[in-house]
């Protein structure tokens, strides 16, 4: 598929497919961008909550699966694997960060808040953003 210009529902259909675990965010995310492209019946080979045994079967296999962009950054492991010329524009998306006021901030979570900071403010530009504070 990597070849082709134009990949359709059918040809989605016709691979084989690793899933996310039930009930999980990145399953409903899943089925929601496959029903966006008009996907209706999927050959689901593995089923895992599991990112790591995912991404093990996708770098040992020609399967596909429905991912975030930001979930392959950053790893030369995942360097094996390619993208899709396939473009999800979904309706809306959420992000939001909670965090008690008065309360320090630790290295770790400085680094993850500037970190969502930057990925909202590049890959997310189409976002209103809202800060509550309490």
């Amino acid at each position: 598929m990597l070849k082709q210009s134009t990949i359709t529902a059918s040809d989605l259909e016709k691979a084989t497919w690793v899933s996310h675990a039930e009930e999980s965010q990145l399953q409903s995310d899943m089925a929601a961008a496959l029903t966006y492209l008009g996907v209706r019946n999927l050959k689901v080979a593995f089923q895992s909550g599991s990112a790591g045994a995912i991404l093990e079967m996708l770098r040992n296999t020609d399967f596909l699966t429905v991912l975030p962009r930001y979930a392959l950054r950053h790893s030369e492991e995942n360097s094996q694997l390619a993208e899709l010329p396939v473009q999800l524009t979904l309706s809306s998306a959420s992000v939001g960060m909670v965090s008690p006021k008065n309360r320090l901030e630790s290295p770790l979570f400085a680094a993850f808040a500037a970190y969502m900071r930057d990925y909202v403010a590049k890959e997310l530009p189409t976002l209103q953003r809202a800060t509550a504070k309490y």
